[in-house]
């Protein structure tokens, strides 16, 4: 039996609709449904893991063998998703922090998606823009079901990629935004998305670039952390009742807002239980919180010892697919929300799938034979 499948560069994915983020945040809500049912599997003891990392040790023992240094890893990241999807597909990356210095991206992803059922590839794409997509609106799909419905300000905690689609996607489910505070650690980086965002989205009216995290937070509606190597301290006094915190990567906070003025969301509860298991332990010891150094953590993360050391109970909480499939929901203007989003390899699978079909409706890409008749099987 022949089989091919379809190669997509970068330019060939932008033609084939990955920057469309309104369908974007659509596919991630789809399968938010489907996390809801169970209809999904990722790696792991627990079918829910975010990936495995292959790292280099400090001092090498052989030439030309990589060493070790901030973000210099490859990682992989498997999942199957079903429903309409019905499809399986892997996400692998190589990230090496000295990239920007060869005019490359920190990391440089590409996503293969395969036949659940024979195994055959389907498709071989350029992921770094669908990555980035579906990061951001994984956020967005959180704003539509928990922000206030007359958000007007956001704040975006890091000038980089991720808050950049994040925004995107706030804007696509709340037209009320109308004011960004920014704050980052980088002048350059900072202008630059300021510049983004007057070029690109004249309805908004206000960027206010922040010179602290306390300014940049006391009067916003959505709170968005979205930094890059940089780990933020939040103090949880200048975050106002009725706001949407949202936590797509690591930051230190005080525990008063996390535990006594929010509903806590997760994106998946498994993820962080599966994350915990990864590491060799069921909990960390008595006295000791997971953390990268200096307390910071994912915001799955918090919830995850809070749990532990019995501050919270695992039932008080929410996962977001209850929140879509309208099991729990905002019950007034003044309730305050942390919502966990972590990279989750299903994200992937649904936005590529839908560009996929796309690019094929359309005759995008290039297909290319993999065999007419396999040689030795």
């Amino acid at each position: 039996m022949s089989i091919n499948f379809r190669y997509l560069s970068e330019e060939d994915m932008i033609k084939a609709g990955v920057k469309d983020m309104h369908n974007c945040v659509l596919a991630c809500e789809e399968a938010y449904e489907l996390i809801g049912k169970g209809d999904y599997i990722m790696g792991g003891e627990l079918h829910n893991s975010h990936g495995i990392s292959l790292t280099f040790p400090d001092e090498p023992k052989f030439p030309g063998m990589p060493k070790n240094a901030p973000d210099r890893r490859f990682y992989a990241m498997p999942a199957y998703l079903g429903g309409e999807f019905h499809m399986c597909g892997e996400k692998w990356y190589g990230s090496n922090i000295e990239n920007p210095k060869r005019q490359l991206p920190r990391s440089i992803l590409m996503l293969t998606l395969n036949d659940p059922d024979t195994g055959a590839p389907v498709a071989y794409m350029s992921a770094n823009i669908l990555s980035a997509m579906r990061t951001g609106a994984v956020p967005g799909v959180a704003a539509k079901y928990l922000a206030k419905e007359d958000a007007k300000v956001v704040t975006l905690v890091g000038p980089g990629v991720i808050n950049r689609t994040a925004l995107m996607a706030f804007l696509d489910v709340r037209t009320t935004n109308e004011t960004e505070m920014l704050r980052g650690c980088g002048k350059e980086s900072v202008q630059r998305m300021s510049d983004f965002i007057k070029e690109n989205y004249p309805q908004v009216k206000n960027v206010i670039i922040c010179d602290s995290m306390d300014e940049a937070i006391a009067d916003s509606d959505i709170v968005s952390m979205g930094t890059s190597g940089a780990d933020p301290e939040v103090n949880s006094k200048y975050l106002k009742d009725g706001v949407l915190f949202l936590g797509s990567s690591r930051f230190k906070m005080d525990d008063d807002f996390l535990l006594n003025r929010c509903q806590a969301v997760v994106d998946n509860w498994g993820v962080y239980e599966s994350n915990l298991l990864e590491r060799g332990s069921k909990f960390p010891p008595n006295g000791f919180r997971h953390n990268d150094g200096g307390g910071n953590r994912l915001l799955g993360m918090y919830f995850l010892d809070y749990v532990h050391e019995g501050l919270k109970k695992r039932e008080d909480i929410w996962n977001m697919s209850d929140v879509i499939a309208g099991k729990v929901k905002r019950t007034s203007p003044d309730q305050s929300f942390a919502c966990a989003c972590y990279g989750m390899p299903v994200w992937d699978v649904a936005w590529g799938t839908k560009v996929l079909r796309n690019a094929e409706k359309n005759d995008v890409g290039t297909v290319l034979k993999l065999w007419d008749v396999p040689d030795m099987y």
